[in-house]
């Protein structure tokens, strides 16, 4: 439920390009790079060692997060609003419903729509395999079980280029287009995937390796929210109506369903090479060698498996032409909302001119109380009110000087 409405939030705060790409990095900075840091260095450094494989404590540490979560969701649902979907709303308020049936023949008819949700399905299958991976990857193959140093220097080293990468790849992006920018980081990662598989014992080909995908990594981290955003504008360009509901519940699908296909494909791998399952400390597992098929599945699920997977999101991007298409889509569906409101006897007013005047009036309404509530303070104190009124608009000038100096810097 709050992944489907959370996921909605881009696509209909703004139709701004610049804005949504702004939100989309914020939005997966959420979901990709804080929660890395617990991943990359928290959990495998102190955690982990802990915890080791006692179920009662990991229940105890994914509830201590879930209700750190809770007032995070709360501030989320205060302060968003949906400016795309009040275009679609007239003076009366009211939505247009289009039934599911009508909404799947209408996405199906963008393919910018189905390439989004191809990548989805592919992204989301090999990411989640890898991610399960790593763990056993850096217990069998590169370190020992639980040693707190190898998953440690794997996740850090291949988390830092979503750290640093960030104003780097929307500067490209603004040069070369979404989609370039995400083929281009594809072949990055096909080679960092490539160097990795060439020597899967080496701790420093290793950490290369995941460098290079790590930089391929960014853009689909950063941008793929973005995209599609601008592939429902372009459903609506189509058919006349949104489908952004209906799209993030099918992210949503894909998500539930890709995580369960991973993880049963991931444990049946486990079952047909013989992994032998940890059984007690990590000195007593220390010596456990696994079989040399189920190295390789570790290898595989954490290298060759994203890499195929790159090829194929590469592949599907090599048609996607709408970076060059949507400012004219996004100018005609504004014009269709301006003719559709005339022809409601309304005039049409845009959502962020709407944001603006209702902000006018509120700033118009704490002023009035700020003024009455002077007034009343200074005739309890005896005070002077137009002295004190000047102090106020001195202070205020003073502020607004230094904001200006601030963001002219």
């Amino acid at each position: 439920m709050y992944n489907i409405s959370h996921n909605l939030m881009v696509p209909l705060s703004t139709r701004n390009s610049k804005q949504r790409d702004t939100l989309s990095v914020l939005a997966s900075m959420g979901v990709s790079l804080v929660p890395g840091i617990l991943v990359a260095m928290v959990i495998p450094t102190f955690v982990l060692p802990v915890i080791g494989i006692d179920q009662s404590k990991w229940m105890l540490v994914m509830s201590i997060l879930s209700i750190l979560a809770l007032p995070a969701v709360m501030l989320e649902y205060y302060f968003t609003r949906e400016r795309v979907t009040e275009e679609s709303q007239g003076q009366s308020g009211e939505l247009t419903v289009i039934s599911t049936r009508e909404q799947i023949k209408g996405c199906l008819k963008s393919r910018y729509w189905v390439a989004i949700m191809l990548i989805m399905i592919v992204y989301n299958l090999y990411n989640n395999f890898q991610a399960t991976s790593i763990i056993y990857y850096a217990n069998w193959v590169l370190g020992t079980y639980n040693d707190g140093t190898t998953l440690t220097m794997m996740n850090v080293i291949g988390q830092t280029p979503l750290f640093v990468g960030i104003p780097f790849m929307w500067a490209i992006a603004k040069k070369l287009g979404k989609r370039n920018t995400m083929i281009g980081g594809f072949a990055i990662g096909i080679v960092g995937c490539v160097l990795a598989l060439t020597n899967v014992r080496s701790m420093v080909i290793v950490l290369i390796g995941l460098m290079l995908k790590s930089i391929g990594t960014i853009p689909i981290t950063y941008i793929l929210v973005s995209m599609l955003a601008d592939a429902l504008d372009h459903v609506e360009w189509v058919n006349g109506f949104r489908c952004d509901g209906f799209s993030t519940s099918i992210q949503s699908v894909i998500l539930t369903i890709m995580t369960g296909v991973s993880a049963g494909l991931f444990n049946l791998g486990l079952s047909v090479t013989g992994y032998i399952a940890p059984q007690g400390t990590a000195e007593e597992m220390a010596g456990i060698v696994q079989s040399p098929a189920a190295q390789n599945l570790f290898s595989w699920g954490l290298f060759l498996f994203p890499a195929i997977g790159f090829g194929i999101m590469i592949a599907i991007l090599i048609p996607y032409t709408l970076d060059k298409d949507l400012p004219k889509m996004q100018a005609e569906i504004i014009q269709r909302r301006v003719d559709e409101a005339a022809a409601r006897g309304e005039v049409y007013i845009p959502p962020e001119e709407k944001a603006r005047r209702e902000q006018e009036k509120l700033d118009r309404i704490a002023e009035e109380k700020r003024i009455a509530e002077l007034k009343a303070r200074c005739e309890k104190k005896g005070l002077d009110f137009a002295a004190e009124e000047a102090k106020y608009q001195a202070k205020l000038t003073e502020k607004q000087a230094k904001a200006a100096k601030k963001a002219k810097k």
